[in-house]
């Protein structure tokens, strides 16, 4: 937009001319708009700046992903092959030999082990996954995420892949997966705490396997499958209505604008009309016709002078 199409735009709109002669109207409804706008979502306290506190603020949400596993690692195979060692057989040696007639002695004979090829039992993974939601939320997980990472503000919900929980029913997973959700006022506090907890139960689930001596192969592992790369806000309040309201605000204060510069144009063309009645209209003319003007006028005074001299 260029300075000369603004001029056009003055000189050939009127409505656009009293809002530019007018604009601290507007500008005092900008404010008054913003401030409309404004207490309508939030709590404004006089200060320099002022302090502007949010009367319903959004909630953010971070899940993170856990696997139920084991060192067998059933869920990425279709066979589990055991080998079951067999102890020795005793068995009875008879000596017959010279000098040995009538004696026997033990002797342990080698068996060959026994091996077993069965499908992979992931009932126990799916059975830690249902119950390890309520450790999760437990103090002694919360005290050891305290301990790792400091204090955490914000919410944790741990439940089962695909659970379903009433007060009046139950429905347990068929996934060895666990969703921990962590709710926060923040994005980042919101990912941090869901990332903290796992850590924190991770360190706990290694603890307590390692004091009731449960040997590595025996032990379920608990691995990060979805980490939160992002939060997601809910409720919160509505913008559209003040949006509405603010903009509503504005255009009531460009309609006054407005109208004093009608006014101040009708009360022209009133003072206007008046003074040409009265006589007193003077028509400005260009600067060429107004020297042009008065040279005749000299002029004529010069020879009405010569004509009386004579």
């Amino acid at each position: 937009m260029t300075i000369r199409y603004v001029r056009s735009l003055l000189t050939r709109n009127k409505n656009v001319r009293s809002l530019f002669h007018y604009w601290p109207v507007l500008l005092i409804g900008l404010v008054v708009a913003a401030v409309a706008g404004t207490d309508m979502v939030a709590t404004i306290k006089p200060a320099v700046p002022p302090k502007i506190k949010l009367r319903n603020p959004p909630t953010y949400t971070a899940t993170q992903v856990l696997l139920v596993n084991s060192a067998q690692n059933p869920l990425v195979r279709t066979a589990i092959t055991s080998v079951v060692p067999k102890p020795s057989k005793i068995s009875v040696l008879h000596n017959r030999g010279k000098g040995h007639s009538g004696t026997s002695s033990l002797t342990a004979v080698p068996q060959s082990p026994s091996i077993s090829v069965h499908a992979p039992d992931i009932s126990v993974l799916v059975r830690a996954a249902n119950l390890y939601p309520r450790l999760i939320m437990s103090d002694q997980v919360t005290a050891v995420r305290t301990k790792m990472f400091g204090p955490s503000q914000g919410h944790i919900q741990a439940a089962a892949l695909n659970s379903f929980q009433t007060p009046t029913k139950y429905r347990a997973s068929s996934f060895p997966m666990i969703e921990i959700t962590a709710t926060a006022k923040h994005p980042k506090a919101a990912i941090k705490l869901a990332e903290h907890t796992s850590a924190a139960f991770e360190a706990w689930l290694t603890t307590s396997q390692a004091r009731a001596g449960v040997p590595a192969a025996e032990r379920i592992l608990v691995q990060d499958l979805v980490r939160p790369t992002k939060a997601v806000s809910t409720g919160g309040s509505k913008l559209g209505l003040p949006l509405f309201v603010g903009f509503f605000v504005l255009v009531l204060f460009a309609g006054i604008a407005i109208a004093l510069g009608r006014l101040r144009m009708s009360a022209a063309a009133a003072q206007a009309a008046t003074a040409a009645v009265n006589g007193d209209v003077q028509i400005p003319l260009a600067d060429g016709v107004a020297e042009r003007r008065a040279a005749l006028d000299a002029g004529v005074g010069l020879v009405e002078a010569s004509r009386v001299e004579s």
